[in-house]
């Protein structure tokens, strides 16, 4: 969240069913009204839930005694109606002493709806509706005071633009993205919603493209119940950077998921702006990791970990010169660390590049790779199977801390500290699991009772005798030292 970064809640937490919970985390202050957007992650176990929307802050005149006649919000509902369908337009009103109000709705400069009413302290006011023509359509909520005479003062007004879907669209879809406008560069939530006009289920397909038209987003076939209103398809964050606008498009079809006039299918664009940002020094405008694909091969479950760190210059005349990046030892890999010991191998850091000059008010971006190795003795296999030490589709957050040195002139070099974190999935090689899964049962199956033992000794304790033995099973050394990484090698 902007002016407070990441704020974490960790600890115990016991929900019984049917009942909710509140989490409450620390203040945050704000430096400036404004709309702010906000992303929350809650973990457990190997679920990882995502959530995200947008506050207003309002600026705090300082005089409690002072009067105020505002609008909080308008709210369309449904959000995208369709022609002839009725909607309603809820527009919340706040003031600090009792007023006679009027509210009225203009859909593009003509008046459609008005109620005049009493307020004293917080009141919905809902003006109809009926859409004639689809397209996006803009609208202006004016709020009035009725002064001495009858007479109406205009005190508040709240502007916007409305989507309508034609009278025969089966569904409606919308792209958007939170914050719309960055200062240099940063990380950005886009949501993918559809509203489902029909009494039936729709499946749909698709993806989000970039300005240059190169697919960042994949979306593969989603059902979207019956009469679902703003339903959320997939949520996904980008790092956009570069001044200037950067436009995004979605498509959807009930078809193959391709915009080639078959089916039913819908765009929708949304436009994010980064803007110069003020200042001098280096900034780390966002950081990202990609999920670690696993793969057997060269006797090991082997995965690369890659991520990415955005540095923004915001000097607006000099170039900055990047050199001596290093992560420091204090990285970590979450629970992959919880594997038993020397089961987790990792090789060198590399990062590329690793000395470079930023632009004024440009941003590079800056690759680390790091080689990761689990012995083959360790079981793998889906997530809901037991006995599992490495689970596909397991989410693990990754912390790395690392350093650089950069510097205008290249003779003062000043040191700059960052961190890369992120939640990210585990996931394997289908071929990979099916095998180990099937291989681990066979080896349940046919491992006879071949186990080595010798007696070392007996004892007793509290009058009860305790015999210790020493044991070696060759047949379990030989199947996954030998045989099992073999077969997964060669599968």
């Amino acid at each position: 969240m902007p002016d407070s970064g990441t704020i974490e809640y960790t600890g115990s937490v016991t929900v019984n069913g049917g009942t909710e919970k509140v989490l409450l985390l620390e203040p945050i202050e704000y430096s400036k009204p404004g709309m702010y957007s906000y992303l929350v992650s809650f973990k457990f176990g190997d679920f990882l839930v995502m959530d995200n929307g947008s506050i207003k802050v309002i600026q705090d005149s300082g005089d409690s005694s002072s009067q105020t006649l505002e609008i909080m919000s308008v709210e369309f509902s449904p959000s995208i109606p369709r022609v002839s369908n009725l909607a309603n337009v809820i527009v919340k009103v706040k003031t600090s002493t009792a007023k006679t109000v009027k509210v009225e709705l203009m859909i593009d400069g003509e008046k459609v709806a008005s109620q005049e009413g009493q307020v004293n302290g917080e009141r919905n006011f809902i003006l109809p509706w009926r859409p004639q023509a689809s397209g996006e359509h803009e609208w202006v909520v004016y709020l009035y005071e009725r002064v001495a005479n009858n007479k109406y003062l205009q005190r508040n007004s709240e502007s916007g633009k409305i989507l309508v879907a034609s009278a025969d669209s089966q569904f409606a879809i919308r792209l958007y993205a939170s914050p719309r406008e960055l200062n240099g560069g940063g990380e950005v939530i886009f949501s993918v919603k559809v509203w489902n006009y029909g009494n039936d289920r729709v499946s749909l397909k698709g993806f989000v493209s970039d300005g240059d038209g190169a697919i960042v987003k994949n979306i593969d076939w989603t059902v979207i119940p019956a009469n679902a209103q703003n339903y959320t398809v997939t949520t996904f964050t980008l790092t956009v950077y570069g001044v200037g606008e950067h436009k995004y498009k979605l498509f959807l079809d009930n078809y193959d998921g391709q915009p080639n006039g078959k089916g039913e299918e819908h765009w929708s664009e949304v436009t994010v702006e980064v803007r110069p940002m003020n200042g001098t020094g280096l900034k780390q405008i966002s950081s990202e990791c990609d999920d670690v694909y696993f793969d057997f091969k060269d006797h090991a479950y082997r995965a690369t970990l890659s991520c990415r760190v955005y540095l923004h210059n915001s000097n607006s005349r000099d170039e900055i010169r990047i050199r001596d990046i290093a992560v420091l030892n204090s990285y970590s890999l979450g629970d992959l660390e919880n594997m038993p010991a020397g089961s987790l191998n990792t090789g060198e850091w590399s990062i590329n590049p690793s000395s470079f000059t930023i632009p004024a008010q440009t941003t590079k971006i800056v690759h680390f790779n790091l080689p990761l190795e689990i012995s083959p003795w360790i079981p793998i296999s889906v997530a809901d199977a037991t006995e599992v030490v490495l689970k596909d589709g397991e989410f693990i957050t990754v912390e790395i801390p690392y350093t650089l040195g950069y510097s205008y002139d290249e003779n003062t070099w000043t040191h700059f500290s960052g961190e890369i974190y992120d939640t990210i999935q585990v996931k394997m090689d289908t071929k990979t699991v099916a095998t180990d899964y099937v291989l681990s049962g066979v080896m349940a199956v046919i491992d006879p009772n071949t186990a080595i033992s010798f007696s070392v000794g007996s004892f007793k304790f509290s009058g009860i005798k305790i015999t210790m033995k020493l044991g070696f099973d060759p047949w379990a050394f030989v199947w996954n030292g030998f045989l099992k990484p073999y077969i997964l090698e060669h599968t």
